[in-house]
């Protein structure tokens, strides 16, 4: 296994993988991209969404700009279960 995290080091470190830490110990690679997006992860079953939106982007310059600055990066990592599971959980309890 030592080999594995040599390896994946070093494709981070030629900017080949990106490597994510997702908190709670969790961590992911994927391939580097010069496509900005951001990530939703499902809490209970560990999937991580990739998705863009313009309007998050729009926002967030603004919000820089307001301050008084000029935005060169940001993350954004959104975490969430799925409205089918809360549809569930609330129907288990109603009954």
């Amino acid at each position: 296994m030592h080999i594995v995290h040599k390896i994946l080091r070093l494709f981070e470190e030629t900017h080949i993988l990106t490597r994510h830490d997702f908190g709670d110990g969790k961590s992911g690679y994927e391939e580097a991209s010069s496509l900005h997006h951001h990530h939703l992860i499902d809490t209970h079953t560990g999937h991580i969404i990739e998705f863009h939106d313009e309007r998050i982007e729009s926002l967030q310059r603004e919000s820089a700009q307001g301050l008084g600055y000029y935005l060169v990066g940001h993350r954004l990592e959104l975490h969430g279960i799925p409205l089918e599971e809360l549809r569930k959980k609330r129907d288990t309890y109603k009954a």
